[in-house]
Formats: C-alpha cells, structure tokens, sequence
C-alpha cells in the first residue's frame, strides 16, 4: 500500500508527502518507508505526464525477528493520469531507486480536493 499526497506550489510544481507499507511474500516479513515528493507536471482537460523526485527512508525486515535494513532512497520517477470524471482519475507510475535498489511500477486511482484540479470556481 503507498499513499501520496501533494500540493501545487507554483504553476505546474508540486511538493507532496508519501508512505508506503507492506508485507513481502516470507510470512513476518514487512516494507515500510516515508518520502518527501518534488515534481513538475503538465496537464490538459483530459489528463496529466509528470516527472518527480521521491527521497527519504525505507525499512525492510526479511523474516520475523531479523533486524531491519533500513536505506536511504532516491527515487525517479514518471507518472501519467487520465480524467474519469471532475475529481477521479486513473494513473500510471515507474520509477527506479538509484543505487541499484530496485524498480517500481504501479496503476492507481486519484482523488482530487479540486474539480479538475483547478483552483478557484468553474469556468
């Protein structure tokens, strides 16, 4: 499970918060990690590409009892987005930790706090 949450800070920058947690296949095994988010996106009435930076801390523990390997991470990444209606929309996202730590790739649903995410009243 990852969740992120961002905000426009000018134009098309935005700077957001995620976590993410979450078993692996070895019972008693878990991932857990929390980042700061920095990106730039372009957008359209149809949807949205955007390139961003995930940087911060990720645990890992193997097997119940193992101490845990906790790595910085610096983190890449492409996202893209289409509109399902004013305030959903349907996304894509890959990325890879640089370091050699892996890759990652992911479909999710958006929930927006702003119609079509823009601020102000309809046009």
């Amino acid at each position: 499970m990852s969740a992120q949450f961002a905000m426009m800070l000018h134009s098309h920058f935005y700077l957001g918060g995620e976590v993410e947690a979450g078993e692996l296949e070895t019972p008693g095994s878990n991932v857990a990690g929390g980042f700061l988010v920095i990106g730039g996106e372009g957008s359209s009435h149809f949807g949205s590409l955007a390139v961003e930076v995930a940087t911060g801390s990720r645990s890992l523990r193997y097997r119940l009892g193992a101490k845990d390997v906790v790595d910085t991470i610096v983190e890449p990444r492409v996202r893209a987005y289409l509109w399902l209606n004013s305030q959903v929309t349907l996304g894509a996202a890959a990325g890879a930790t640089l370091g050699d730590l892996g890759w990652m790739v992911g479909a999710y649903v958006g929930v927006h706090s702003n119609l079509f995410d823009v601020f102000g009243p309809p046009q």
